[in-house]
Protein backbone atom coordinates (compact mmCIF):
# COMPACT_ATOMS: atom_id res chain seq x y z
CA UNK A 1 0.00 0.00 0.00
CA UNK A 2 1.53 3.45 -0.93
CA UNK A 3 2.20 6.07 1.83
CA UNK A 4 -0.09 8.36 0.07
CA UNK A 5 -3.12 5.66 0.14
CA UNK A 6 -1.94 4.90 3.64
CA UNK A 7 -2.56 8.93 4.73
CA UNK A 8 -5.79 9.23 2.73
CA UNK A 9 -7.33 6.39 4.68
CA UNK A 10 -5.94 6.85 8.14
CA UNK A 11 -7.26 10.80 7.37
CA UNK A 12 -10.95 9.21 6.23
CA UNK A 13 -10.58 6.83 9.28
CA UNK A 14 -10.40 10.03 12.02
CA UNK A 15 -12.63 12.28 10.11
CA UNK A 16 -15.61 9.36 10.39
CA UNK A 17 -13.81 8.99 14.40
CA UNK A 18 -14.51 12.31 15.06
CA UNK A 19 -18.03 12.96 13.45
CA UNK A 20 -19.37 10.08 15.15
CA UNK A 21 -18.41 11.36 18.83
CA UNK A 22 -19.54 14.68 18.25
CA UNK A 23 -22.65 13.62 16.97
CA UNK A 24 -23.06 11.29 20.41
CA UNK A 25 -22.52 14.16 22.17
CA UNK A 26 -24.79 16.69 20.81
CA UNK A 27 -27.57 13.99 20.53
CA UNK A 28 -26.76 13.55 24.54
CA UNK A 29 -26.87 16.80 25.27
CA UNK A 30 -30.56 16.86 23.80
CA UNK A 31 -31.83 13.61 25.50
CA UNK A 32 -30.54 15.20 28.55
CA UNK A 33 -32.49 19.16 27.66
CA UNK A 34 -35.34 17.13 26.95
CA UNK A 35 -35.12 14.62 29.80
CA UNK A 36 -34.80 17.60 32.55
CA UNK A 37 -37.49 19.92 31.06
CA UNK A 38 -40.03 20.43 33.36
CA UNK A 39 -43.83 19.15 32.91
CA UNK A 40 -46.69 21.41 32.07
CA UNK A 41 -49.09 21.92 35.34
CA UNK A 42 -51.98 19.60 35.28
CA UNK A 43 -55.08 20.53 33.25
CA UNK A 44 -58.95 19.38 34.22
CA UNK A 45 -59.31 16.46 32.40
CA UNK A 46 -61.93 16.01 29.40
CA UNK A 47 -64.79 13.79 29.28
CA UNK A 48 -65.78 10.88 31.61
CA UNK A 49 -64.24 8.70 33.58
CA UNK A 50 -63.02 5.14 33.91
CA UNK A 51 -62.05 4.01 37.39
CA UNK A 52 -59.11 2.01 37.87
CA UNK A 53 -58.25 -0.26 40.21
CA UNK A 54 -54.90 0.32 40.90
CA UNK A 55 -52.50 3.36 42.07
CA UNK A 56 -51.02 5.66 39.93
CA UNK A 57 -47.07 6.36 40.42
CA UNK A 58 -45.69 8.11 37.29
CA UNK A 59 -45.50 5.64 34.70
CA UNK A 60 -47.56 3.11 32.39
CA UNK A 61 -49.50 0.16 34.45
CA UNK A 62 -52.22 -1.69 32.11
CA UNK A 63 -51.90 -1.21 28.71
CA UNK A 64 -54.83 0.05 26.39
CA UNK A 65 -57.07 1.08 29.88
CA UNK A 66 -58.85 3.67 27.42
CA UNK A 67 -59.36 1.82 24.15
CA UNK A 68 -61.94 -0.39 26.49
CA UNK A 69 -64.18 2.85 25.87
CA UNK A 70 -62.96 3.80 22.37
CA UNK A 71 -66.06 2.61 20.31
CA UNK A 72 -67.99 5.12 22.52
CA UNK A 73 -66.12 8.18 19.88
CA UNK A 74 -66.16 10.14 23.71
CA UNK A 75 -63.39 11.66 25.48
CA UNK A 76 -62.68 9.73 28.86
CA UNK A 77 -59.77 10.08 31.43
CA UNK A 78 -58.47 7.02 33.69
CA UNK A 79 -59.45 7.67 37.28
CA UNK A 80 -57.14 5.77 39.24
CA UNK A 81 -57.60 4.57 42.83
CA UNK A 82 -55.49 6.91 44.68
CA UNK A 83 -57.30 9.96 43.43
CA UNK A 84 -55.52 10.54 40.46
CA UNK A 85 -56.16 11.18 36.82
CA UNK A 86 -54.55 11.00 33.57
CA UNK A 87 -56.23 11.92 29.88
CA UNK A 88 -56.90 9.37 27.23
CA UNK A 89 -56.11 10.43 23.57
CA UNK A 90 -58.63 11.77 21.02
CA UNK A 91 -60.75 9.17 18.65
CA UNK A 92 -59.71 6.82 16.96
CA UNK A 93 -56.42 6.24 18.63
CA UNK A 94 -57.85 6.20 22.14
CA UNK A 95 -53.87 5.92 23.60
CA UNK A 96 -53.67 5.89 27.64
CA UNK A 97 -51.70 9.52 26.32
CA UNK A 98 -51.45 10.77 29.80
CA UNK A 99 -50.21 7.66 31.41
CA UNK A 100 -47.73 7.08 29.21
CA UNK A 101 -46.35 10.28 29.07
CA UNK A 102 -46.76 10.82 33.01
CA UNK A 103 -48.46 13.71 32.68
CA UNK A 104 -51.45 14.19 35.06
CA UNK A 105 -54.98 15.45 34.81
CA UNK A 106 -57.16 17.60 36.97
CA UNK A 107 -60.35 14.94 37.92
CA UNK A 108 -64.08 15.92 37.22
CA UNK A 109 -66.46 15.78 40.17
CA UNK A 110 -68.61 12.96 38.22
CA UNK A 111 -69.58 9.70 38.78
CA UNK A 112 -67.18 6.87 37.37
CA UNK A 113 -67.64 4.11 35.15
CA UNK A 114 -65.70 0.63 35.74
CA UNK A 115 -63.78 -0.99 33.19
Amino acid sequence: MSSQLRFTTVVFLAFVGIVTVAQTVIRGARLDALANRPKPPPVPCRGESIAVDDDFNGGSLKPWSCKAKCAEKKEYYLLYHNGVATQCGAYPDCFDEGEDKGLTCIPQLKTTKKK
